[in-house]
């Protein structure tokens, strides 16, 4: 039975006549791995240099970067010491935020080559650059990343060869120019002036001739009033124009000064260059400023380093002259300084052009124009308060009739602790006489004016250009410098970044 249900079996499936089922092939052929293989190279082909380049590009953008910031370092160092550095390495560690072989040496391992102008090699900032130097302050850093540059820069010519060269036509080629001129100011010393008879002397004692040089930003400049170089009263930084002088007028320890203002710096100083508004400043640096207000603004318009008064008003501290009362006071010397333009020589009274009062009869000063009745008015008048004087300041001293003018002129009163009193017309004394007594009853409350009595009744018309006070008596010497440099410019001034001595006693600029 079971043979014959096999029989059957196999008589009804025979397992050859069955069909086989056909298995994909998994893989590449020969043909189209070799294709792939194409498709991946030409791919590359065109990627790889992209890549290189971009690559190469960002080597290059961090060398020219790090060449600035080495740049910078020689700039600081200079800054700071004085002096060009005299290596790379010497940057290292407190200018540049590299090693010394990384300062010395780019990404690449080929050297960096530093090289100041020729000119520069014996560069003394004590001795300073003339004019015709000062364009060869310049230095060059050079970089190849492919090879050493080595540039031979020993002459002139071939630091201007390579500071002019095309670094685009030379591969991998890094320049990186610096011109620093800008960082020198000009230092000079002239025989000018009426300051002491003793020639400039420089710190070893030898006569110093005139001087004329640039020098550092922040060079620190020292003048003492001693023959030999000790302790300098006066030590500045050069930053900025300004000009000194040796005065032997003034007490020791303030003999050196600017010359405008000078040891006998003004309490307070306007100078009319606001050129609008109702608001005069005082400039002078001294104290609180004691600005100014013009009551009425339409009887006044403002021309150029000046302030016309059209018609009557007043120019007035809104509070009490305190500086200026407690410091004349003190040292009971006084100087009242003004560049006046009179609009007519008829106004009288006196007409007040710089006034320290209250009332027409209650004043500390007042400098006027004209006297009353039948005084003539073409005279400048003053007035001082004192112990031994009515509290209207009379008598006052009065210029010579012609003395009052309608051109710019230049009116200064002074008056020493001793009751010497003197008045210059532009530089010449025109009144003098002694005011005795002291300053010890000076009202304590007035307010300063210009151009008016506060009470509105005794108007000065015309132009104020310049006013300053004092707490000391000018000396002759010293108004005909204060005529003669503090006029109000009216032309521009083209000394720039100079510094002048006038009469100097000694100078001595110090390299750090």
């Amino acid at each position: 039975m079971n043979t014959q249900w096999n029989n059957l079996f196999y008589r009804r499936v025979n397992v050859s006549s069955i069909p086989l089922a056909i298995v994909p092939q998994r893989g590449f052929s020969l043909i189209a791995l070799i294709g792939v293989l194409a498709v991946i190279t030409i791919g590359l082909s065109l990627v790889t240099p992209a890549f290189v380049r971009m690559w190469d590009q960002r080597h290059q953008d961090t060398e020219d970067q790090q060449l600035r910031l080495i740049a910078e370092g020689i700039r600081t160092y200079l800054d700071q010491n004085k002096a060009f550095p005299p290596s790379l390495a010497s940057l290292v560690p407190k200018y540049v935020p590299f090693s010394a072989a990384q300062v010395t040496t780019n990404a690449r391992g080929f050297p960096r080559h530093y090289a100041i102008h020729p000119a520069m090699a014996g560069f003394n900032n004590s001795t300073g650059l003339s004019v015709a130097e000062l364009v060869n302050v310049r230095f060059l850093l050079v970089s190849n990343l492919t090879q050493d540059a080595a540039p031979t820069i020993t002459t002139a010519a071939e630091f201007e060869a390579w500071w002019t060269m095309d670094e685009s036509l030379v591969p991998d080629l890094h320049i990186q120019r610096n011109n620093i001129g800008n960082v020198f100011y000009s230092l000079a010393i002239t025989p000018e002036g009426n300051g002491a008879a003793a020639p400039a002397t420089n710190s070893v004692g030898n006569v110093l001739p005139a001087h004329n040089a640039f020098h550092l930003v922040g060079t620190t400049i020292g003048f003492d009033e001693a023959d030999t170089y000790s302790s300098p009263e006066v030590q500045f930084a050069l930053t900025t124009n300004t000009r000194y002088w040796f005065d032997p007028n003034c007490t020791t320890d303030k003999q050196w000064n600017p010359i405008s203002p000078n040891c006998l710096g003004p309490l307070v100083l306007y100078t009319f260059e606001e050129g609008s508004g109702t608001t005069v400043n005082d400039v002078s640096g001294m104290g609180s400023p004691l600005n100014l207000t013009v009551l009425n603004g339409a009887a006044t318009s403002w021309v150029p380093g000046a302030l016309s008064i059209n018609s009557s008003t007043i120019v007035q501290s809104s509070v009490v002259a305190t500086k200026v009362i407690d410091a004349i006071t003190a040292s009971n010397a006084i100087t009242i300084e003004a560049w006046v333009k009179p609009a007519n020589i008829t106004q009288d009274g006196p007409a007040r052009i710089v006034t320290l009062s209250q009332t027409t009869g209650q004043r500390n000063f007042t400098m006027g124009q004209g006297r009353w009745g039948s005084a003539p008015p073409d005279v400048y008048d003053l007035r001082l308060r004192t112990t031994a004087t009515s509290n209207n300041g009379m008598p006052s001293i009065t210029t010579p009739s012609g003395t009052a003018t309608t051109t710019l002129t230049h009116v200064v009163y002074t008056r020493d602790a001793s009751g010497s009193a003197t008045i210059y017309v532009n530089a010449v004394s025109q009144a003098s006489g002694a005011i005795g007594g002291n300053l010890s009853n000076w009202n304590t409350t007035f307010k300063l004016g210009l151009a008016n009595e506060f009470t509105l009744d005794w108007p000065w018309l015309g132009e104020l250009h310049l006013v300053a006070i004092y707490d000391t008596a000018l000396s002759q010497s010293q108004v005909t410098q204060r005529y003669e440099e503090a006029r109000p410019k009216k032309t521009v001034d083209t000394r720039k970044k100079s510094l002048n001595v006038v009469d100097s006693k000694l100078f001595q600029p110090l390299s750090h």
